[in-house]
């Protein structure tokens, strides 16, 4: 069994964007008080950073655990988080996406979703050790024999992550 987590440097980075979002909009929305657009654009763009901010603290509690067997996400802070099982012969869906942050497609992140009947984790790829849950779950898939769309398939190999060598293998 293996644990991971959000690395702390990544979610300082995270706490200082909605820091800074809430110091600069909510003062802006007290001064807009008396005006009605003004007033729900900088009271909503503070309930949003506010949100960034919440979901910040929930990654920092969360931790993930890769067994053979399935993946679990263990929460401890919110027991209604913790406990929540993907075992691997049970998953019905695979995806992973990335989304870029330039036009050339040189920088960004990937999403991996995993999904059964009743559970469903999506992981960014900022989570240590994304590679190894990444490729548990593919090798999951294969044997399940999930269809996989072309871009989830082109994502795995970006990744380092061949399908079509794992599929040979298992």
């Amino acid at each position: 069994m293996t644990i991971h987590r959000y690395p702390h440097e990544t979610l300082r980075n995270d706490y200082l964007r909605a820091g800074a979002g809430l110091l600069i909009c909510a003062p802006l929305a007290i001064v807009a008080w008396g005006t009605s657009f003004g007033m729900w654009l900088f009271l909503g763009m503070s309930a949003l950073f506010a949100v960034y901010g919440l979901r910040s603290w929930l990654r920092s509690i969360t931790e993930y655990r890769l067994t053979g067997d399935g993946l679990t996400l263990t929460n401890t802070v919110l027991s209604s988080l913790s406990g929540r099982y993907v075992p691997w012969t049970d998953l019905n869906k695979l995806t992973l996406r990335f989304f870029p942050l330039r036009r050339d497609r040189s920088e960004g992140w990937m999403q991996l979703t995993v999904r059964t009947a009743h559970v469903r984790f999506s992981i960014d790829s900022t989570l240590e050790e994304f590679n190894a849950i990444a490729k548990a779950a593919l090798a999951a898939g294969l044997r399940n024999e999930l269809p996989m769309t072309q871009a989830t398939l082109e994502n795995f190999q970006a990744l380092g992550v061949d399908p079509a060598h794992m599929n040979e293998s298992a």
